[in-house]
Protein backbone atom coordinates (compact mmCIF):
# COMPACT_ATOMS: atom_id res chain seq x y z
CA UNK A 1 0.00 0.00 0.00
CA UNK A 2 2.44 2.34 1.15
CA UNK A 3 5.41 1.13 -1.30
CA UNK A 4 8.33 3.45 -1.52
CA UNK A 5 7.10 6.98 -1.32
CA UNK A 6 10.73 8.74 -0.48
CA UNK A 7 10.48 11.84 -2.87
CA UNK A 8 13.86 10.62 -3.67
CA UNK A 9 13.79 13.35 -7.04
CA UNK A 10 13.18 16.12 -4.97
CA UNK A 11 16.14 16.14 -2.77
CA UNK A 12 18.91 18.96 -3.03
CA UNK A 13 22.00 17.01 -4.18
CA UNK A 14 24.67 16.77 -1.13
CA UNK A 15 27.12 19.21 -0.36
CA UNK A 16 29.90 18.51 -2.11
CA UNK A 17 31.91 21.80 -0.38
CA UNK A 18 31.60 20.66 3.02
CA UNK A 19 34.10 18.33 4.28
CA UNK A 20 31.92 16.16 6.58
CA UNK A 21 35.34 14.61 7.94
CA UNK A 22 36.01 17.50 10.13
CA UNK A 23 34.69 17.91 13.56
CA UNK A 24 31.49 19.28 14.72
CA UNK A 25 32.24 22.42 15.22
CA UNK A 26 34.68 22.62 11.73
CA UNK A 27 31.51 21.41 9.91
CA UNK A 28 29.38 24.16 11.61
CA UNK A 29 31.43 27.14 10.63
CA UNK A 30 32.20 25.77 7.09
CA UNK A 31 27.90 25.25 7.21
CA UNK A 32 28.02 29.21 8.59
CA UNK A 33 30.56 30.11 5.81
CA UNK A 34 28.11 28.87 3.29
CA UNK A 35 24.87 30.29 3.94
CA UNK A 36 26.13 33.57 5.13
CA UNK A 37 25.23 33.79 8.54
CA UNK A 38 26.20 36.52 10.48
CA UNK A 39 27.19 36.78 14.33
CA UNK A 40 23.93 37.19 15.77
CA UNK A 41 22.53 33.97 13.73
CA UNK A 42 25.12 31.90 14.98
CA UNK A 43 24.73 32.75 18.63
CA UNK A 44 21.28 32.21 18.43
CA UNK A 45 21.83 28.54 16.62
CA UNK A 46 24.71 27.60 19.51
CA UNK A 47 22.13 28.95 22.15
CA UNK A 48 19.33 27.18 21.31
CA UNK A 49 20.69 23.74 19.89
CA UNK A 50 22.32 21.67 21.55
CA UNK A 51 25.03 19.07 20.21
CA UNK A 52 23.97 15.34 19.59
CA UNK A 53 26.40 13.14 21.60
Amino acid sequence: MFGNTFPSKTLPPPDSDIDWSKSIPEIDQQLYAKYGLDEKEIEFIESHVKEMS
